[in-house]
């Protein structure tokens, strides 16, 4: 499962920024078997990496705000568990700036790459006797890429290929291996057995302000929320039933609004003892190739 389930190694070299912080859980941030479910580890990359981005690049790039670090591409990966509630996960992160170039050797892209893993301490919420209790095991894994962009700006001005904070070099030195939103999909076992001939809709979804933020567009962690439960559906039509997604990753290439209806075209198979789920999210009218984000998703049965 290796392909399928890609997440970049945290950067652990001494020059490495390190950054530690806590993640509050809440009861529906833990599954009924004491997995930490995907959708709540994002959080720590605000609690725990964020304000060390922020110490370093100092109060020049919170002011520059016409060059904004967007985020692109969210890599999350369910670890051991289980866990409660009652007790705050440790977050250690870092961060890494990189660049990409074109075909033609210039600067096309900067990047501020961020990362966040969850340590928790084993046990369940209310008192039941689990092996290994007390023992401390990382719960989760995050990886989140951002480019940064001047998103205010006229189209043709939009794409950053330098930086201009103090302290800090204009290119970065360190090269991402960066992929395109749609690669992902391609990026599968061989040996997956698809139970769907091909991706197919699901019913449209309507977005309205609950699903949005200060932003101004829908929240990235609406996304595999809703792809997870469209993965549920779909699996359950084919006679399986009580799965969790343990790992996902999304590629977003354009922002849904309030207002928006589009709808998830998802195919699901089997490899191994696990389940996967690809596909995307299209607005009527848009082309597969033209999604407004790309996910792959594997999923185990209780």
């Amino acid at each position: 499962m290796a392909s399928m389930r890609w997440l970049p190694a945290m950067p652990e070299a001494p020059e490495a920024p390190e950054a530690r912080g806590e993640l509050v859980l809440r009861y529906e941030d833990v599954a009924q078997n004491g997995r930490l479910l995907l959708e709540a580890m994002p959080t720590a990359v605000g609690t725990v990496t964020w304000p060390r981005v922020f110490k370093d690049l100092g109060e020049h790039a919170q002011k520059q705000t016409d060059m904004l670090p967007i985020l692109t591409r969210l890599a999350m990966q369910q670890e051991r568990g289980p866990i409660g509630v009652g007790k705050a996960l440790t977050g250690r992160g870092t961060y890494a700036l990189a660049h990409t170039r074109a075909a033609s050797g210039e600067v096309d892209r900067i990047f501020l790459n961020m990362w966040v893993e969850l340590t928790g301490i084993i046990g369940n919420t209310h008192g039941f006797w689990v092996e290994r209790a007390g023992e401390q095991e990382c719960v989760g894994r995050v990886f989140a890429e951002h480019v940064f962009t001047r998103p205010f700006a006229p189209p043709a001005e939009r794409k950053v290929t330098a930086l201009n904070v103090p302290a800090f070099p204009a290119v970065p030195p360190d090269v991402y291996a960066w992929r395109s939103a749609e690669a992902l999909l391609a990026d599968v076992p061989a040996d997956v057995e698809w139970l769907d001939l091909a991706a197919a809709p699901e019913p449209p979804i309507v977005f309205g302000l609950m699903h949005t933020d200060s932003n101004q567009h829908v929240n990235s962690l609406v996304y595999p929320r809703a792809f997870e439960e469209a993965a549920v559906r779909r699996l359950a039509q084919h006679g399986v039933k009580n799965v969790l997604a343990d790992y996902v990753e999304l590629s977003f290439r354009k922002p849904c609004f309030a207002g928006d209806v589009v709808a998830v075209s998802l195919q699901v198979g089997r490899v191994g003892e696990a389940y996967v789920a690809r596909g995307y999210f299209t607005a009527a009218g848009e082309a597969p190739e033209k999604a407004r984000a790309f996910v792959r998703m594997t999923l185990l049965t209780a």
